[in-house]
């Protein structure tokens, strides 16, 4: 594979997060990025996500991440969620909508990677 290829790869790849996840002009933040593939892997791990393993990867500062986080919750892409023994722990969860952006998204994602395959066959 060469340069060229593995910079088109990259291109595709986000492209199709811009296509399917909640990014757009408005709200380009890589911080919101991170926060939507932390989202991402957590759900199609079947893992429970609270804010503070959330927060914890993220190498940028609580409130810069607490600002995207409350965007993402105010236009209803996630909601938090109490833990019924410790009131201290609030889960992340994607909601429906964006649930069935992240399976869009990575059949896009999965075209892309086949796509490469058969060109460098």
């Amino acid at each position: 594979m060469q340069f060229s290829d593995t910079i088109e790869i990259h291109i595709s790849l986000l492209r199709a997060a811009n296509d399917y996840l909640p990014i757009n002009e408005q709200t380009p933040s890589r911080i919101r990025f991170e926060i939507l593939l932390l989202l991402a892997e957590a759900e199609f791990s079947s893992k429970s996500l609270t804010v503070k393993t959330l927060f914890a990867p993220i190498p940028h500062s609580d409130t810069a991440i607490r600002k995207n986080l409350d965007a993402l919750l105010d236009e209803g892409w996630i909601t938090l969620d109490g833990d019924q023994a410790d009131r201290r722990i609030r889960y992340v969860t994607p909601t429906v909508e964006l649930q069935i952006c992240f399976t869009n998204w990575l059949v896009a994602c999965d075209e892309i990677f086949k796509k490469m395959d058969v060109r460098n066959s």
